[in-house]
């Protein structure tokens, strides 16, 4: 409990289309998980965004519906 968990994901991950995780489902996920988002969504990178995630008390559930992610994509060359 107490703990925090930093992720930086790339954003093309995320376009919540067609079954594709937002960046709001993926939080939500995390929160089903027993974190909780502090602050807010660092999106000041144009490639990434960073979450900070603080581990709360809530007993986790058994099942979590993970949100699909996309293929990264850095560079189209």
């Amino acid at each position: 409990m107490g703990g925090v968990c930093w992720i930086a994901e790339v954003r093309s991950r995320f376009d919540g289309s067609k079954g594709v995780a937002s960046i709001e489902s993926f939080i939500a996920a995390a929160t089903e998980l027993g974190f909780k988002l502090q602050g807010s969504v660092d999106e000041r990178n144009k490639m990434f965004f960073v979450l900070r995630l603080v581990k709360s008390g809530a007993e986790r559930p058994k099942r979590v519906r993970w949100p699909a992610l996309k293929a990264c994509i850095y560079k189209r060359r």
